[in-house]
């Protein structure tokens, strides 16, 4: 998503944050979240289904869905945090 890649030590945390818009026709939908290391093509972890959202809706349409994807906030907790608080000031 055009972010420069991350190196974590044992015991470090990092955090995103990501926006979507959704354009969604009816139906179950299952969201999941995959560490995937791209040098060695290896899944590092993996979390599905993450989250669940269920859209009812008369008419009935289908095709493809495109969710605009945007990361919102990316960097150690600690610098989104002080971050979000310089923004709601």
């Amino acid at each position: 998503m055009g972010y420069a890649p991350i190196s974590l030590k044992s015991g470090e945390r990092f955090s995103c944050t990501f926006e979507m818009t959704l354009n969604l026709g009816g139906g179950t939908y299952y969201l999941g979240v995959v560490l995937h290391r791209f040098n060695v093509q290896k899944d590092l972890d993996r979390l599905f289904p993450a989250a669940t959202i269920f859209v009812g809706s008369e008419p009935s349409v289908r095709g493809a869905v495109n969710t605009y994807p945007k990361m919102t906030a990316f960097g150690p907790p600690s610098e989104i945090e002080s971050t979000k608080e310089a923004i709601e000031l």
